[in-house]
């Protein structure tokens, strides 16, 4: 076990301080302190996929890894299950990064991009709803960068990663071992659910599925999963990177006065936190640029600590800054920054994907919803569905999650604070406001993440081009309709009576009812989906391709014109996974690391030549 002296690390629990001290005592003679300098991985990045590759890569003992963190541990902070709680954690910077867009022109406001800033990343401040991606998302990975993408390669890694807690018609495609917990909504299938269950299954024509995470693309479903863990009988926690590969039984758990984490029973891990990474270091070899270390700023100090055989950048959002403020990215982009090239990478911070969804708003008799929120009051979901843009297309993969909530939460605030409705379902009159949220999971449209100053605590210049695809308003502008016919199709009385449900309210119906010719209509439906668009997961500005033309790294992660630096996080996916990305991201962790098992590097650094690297740089 660790001493409880954080000041001083004692090599017989830890055989890697990372600061001159003095020992009490002389470590056992198989112990032998690691380099405080030199580590054989540095991950960039503690969360949702760094995590996960942190861990694996020391499950042998012998492999050393430093992490270099920009948050802390907050499991305890972000335990709570309950998706409102989620929401309001991520208004401020104490848990995330809130990264506010340039203006955005074709909705007349600004977007923000939230990412995690704690050990665990944004599976830390995620919304919890579990989702692999349908195996037609995966597939169509695989035709575009190879087979080790596919879903047959990577649905036992899904498998490895999860203990699934609830039903399944497919037994063999769910795990029941894994250090993520997922759970199975606990409302049964009966009144408003089942009415609105059985009418989307009429209008949309998705067959009724018990487990959407088996590969299967379109479906309806009763129950939605989360990943949350049960510790005791109804009483849920969140599951997550931190909780289930960075726990208290693989490193020591830091805090804000001492974030620091280390890792226990001999394992060689270290975790820097509180870090800012400024740039990844090279060195000339044989003509190529192999990655050797990295320099970053803790407690207001610039340091630097090296790699013998790779630099893995598992930073998410700000992955591609990192690339930029290393030299790799678009000249242009860089020369704007100040920054000069290093390697020309003309898809450096572009390709940017991102979900995002719209609301429709429908009265709804209160007495319907209230049994809903009490059996499962942290997550009350009403209705869940996932569909391709085109059914009949068997290769490929959805485009429409459609979210059902008994509270206005996919309504604009302002719509919400303007006409009283209440997020407090325990304080309602009836009727009270439910809510559909359409999320378009494969936008047409694509946005930039760029580097605007070689400062590494400057945040990028960041433009979503939301709609800016036309297909992408009017695929939103059609879902209006759809969930329109499905509300309609549940309001018969004579199919389900006492259904409770009442008129839609946003948009108002008065403008669903118009003909579909009707110009007035296309328009006023226009205006809502602006209105109500708002940004959610993102990723693909460090995409895959299968040279430097296509992306930034190859189908193996490895960044072009580089040895020894892959990206792993969601900004490598070509095209964004089919859902809520948590499981995804940890999924490409659990791959990077069986890349680097299967084709370890070829160009491993000795110590003597990091030195003499080492001590050239300190000469410039």
């Amino acid at each position: 076990m660790p001493s409880k002296n954080r000041n001083c690390f004692n090599p017989c629990e830890f055989p890697y301080s990372l600061f001159p001290c003095a020992f009490p005592c002389a470590p056992p003679d198989p112990v032998k302190p690691i380099d405080p300098t030199k580590f054989d991985y540095i991950v960039i990045g503690a969360g949702t996929a760094g995590g996960v590759i942190a861990k694996e890569l020391t499950d042998d003992k012998s492999t050393s890894v430093l992490v270099l963190e920009a948050g802390t541990n907050m499991t305890n902070e972000l335990s709570n299950p309950s998706i409102l709680a989620t929401i309001n954690t991520t208004r401020g910077n104490r848990f995330s990064f809130n990264v506010t867009s340039e203006l955005e022109s074709t909705i007349a406001r600004t977007l923000i991009a939230t990412n995690g800033r704690t050990i665990g990343g944004s599976s830390e401040i995620s919304d919890m709803y579990a989702v692999r991606g349908s195996k037609e998302l995966y597939n169509q990975w695989a035709s575009l960068v190879g087979d080790q993408w596919s879903y047959d390669k990577i649905s036992s890694l899904f498998i490895k990663n999860e203990t699934y807690t609830g039903s399944t018609q497919d037994p063999n495609e769910r795990g029941t071992q894994g250090p993520i917990f997922i759970r199975q909504q606990s409302i049964p299938p009966t009144g408003l659910i089942n009415t609105l269950v059985q009418a989307t299954n009429t209008v949309l024509g998705t067959p009724i599925a018990v487990d959407y995470n088996t590969g299967i693309r379109d479906c309806t479903f009763y129950k939605t999963q989360y990943i949350q863990k049960e510790v005791s009988p109804g009483q849920f926690v969140r599951s997550s990177t931190a909780t289930g590969y960075l726990n208290d039984q693989i490193v020591s758990k830091g805090n804000q006065s001492n974030p620091d984490e280390f890792g226990v029973d001999g394992r060689k891990l270290v975790i820097l936190a509180k870090t800012t990474v400024n740039k990844i270091l090279f060195k000339k070899k044989d003509g190529l640029n192999i990655a050797v270390g990295v320099e970053f700023v803790k407690d207001g100090v610039s340091h630097r600590r090296f790699a013998r055989k790779g630099i893995i950048v598992s930073a998410g959002f700000f992955s591609s800054v990192i690339l930029q403020r290393s030299g790799i990215g678009k000249s242009d982009d860089l020369a704007k920054a100040g920054i000069p090239t290093l390697i020309e990478s003309p898809n450096v911070g572009h390709n940017l994907q991102t979900q995002n969804y719209i609301g429709l708003g429908v009265e709804i008799d209160t007495s319907q919803i209230l049994p809903i929120f009490f059996t499962d009051p942290n997550y009350p979901l009403i209705l869940g569905a996932f569909q391709a843009e085109n059914p009949m297309n068997l290769l490929e993969s959805r485009r429409l999650q459609l979210i059902g909530a008994p509270l206005p939460f996919f309504l604009p605030a302002s719509d919400v604070i303007s006409n009283g409705w209440s997020l407090d379902l325990t304080f309602q009159t009836t009727p009270s406001i439910m809510s559909f949220g359409m999320v378009d999971v494969k936008t047409k449209s694509r946005g930039t993440v760029l580097v605007e100053h070689s400062d590494p605590e400057a945040y990028p210049s960041l433009n979503f081009n939301p709609l800016e695809d036309p297909n992408d308003l009017t695929y939103m502008v059609d879902q209006y309709k759809r969930i329109y016919n499905i509300i309609v199709e549940a309001r018969d009385p004579l199919k389900y009576p006492n259904n409770g449900i009442g008129k839609v309210v946003y948009p108002p119906e008065s403008i669903l009812q118009l003909p579909d010719n009707d110009p007035n209509k296309q328009q006023q439906l226009e205006n809502y989906v602006k209105a109500s668009y708002t940004n959610f997961s993102l990723g693909g500005q460090c995409r895959m391709g299968q040279t430097i033309q296509e992306g930034v790294v190859d189908g193996f992660l490895n960044v072009f014109g580089t040895q020894n630096l892959k990206v792993a996080d969601l900004s490598i996916s070509p095209i964004l996974p089919d859902g809520q990305p948590s499981a995804a991201a940890q999924m490409i962790g659990l791959n990077t690391v069986r890349f680097i098992k299967e084709n370890p590097s070829s160009y491993v650094m000795t110590d003597k030549e990091l030195e003499d690297y080492e001590n050239e740089i300190k000469k410039t």
